[in-house]
């Protein structure tokens, strides 16, 4: 059985809720792993496959694979941080996402570039995504791809 491995990265820093360029350029800098706390979502998708059948007739058929997705998250200021996400979604396709997130009114983390927009609730042992379905597959995701709701435990690592 083949399993993938996915891996989302978060952090980044604000000033007074508006990013400036040095804030957006830090996110490309990643901090010491021990600042760096990571979460993981393992989760089943099917792909449809297609292949050899009886007296040589192609067959479309479905493969059960784990996969993992992980989220490391970091403080770059009180107000913001950068996101780097790859999950696996539906028929196998990956979705990566990166940029600055930024803190709202209710506590959450906001991602959001043109119709993408990405919320982080996080706690102490985790953190629950909420993605805009269609606004976040075009230019992050493999054909037919999307970004799946979801909740990421912190991990053992």
């Amino acid at each position: 059985m083949r399993s993938f491995l996915a891996s989302v990265v978060v952090a980044g820093s604000c000033l007074f809720g508006e990013l400036d360029a040095a804030s957006a350029a830090s996110c490309d800098e990643v901090p010491s792993i021990r600042a760096v706390t990571q979460y993981q979502r393992a989760h089943d998708v099917a792909a449809r496959r297609r292949g050899p059948g009886p007296d040589a007739i192609e067959l479309e058929f479905l493969v059960v694979m784990p996969v993992i997705d992980q989220l490391a998250v970091w403080e770059h200021g009180p107000k913001s941080m950068c996101l780097s996400l790859t999950t696996v979604g539906e028929n196998a396709r990956e979705c990566d996402v990166y940029g600055m997130a930024v803190k709202d009114a209710a506590g959450d983390f906001v991602f959001s570039e043109g119709t993408c927009v990405i919320r982080f609730s996080i706690w102490a042992e985790g953190v629950e995504l909420r993605a805009s379905r269609e606004g976040c597959k075009t230019g992050y995701c493999a054909a037919q791809g999307t970004i799946e709701n979801a909740t990421y435990v912190r991990s053992p690592f």
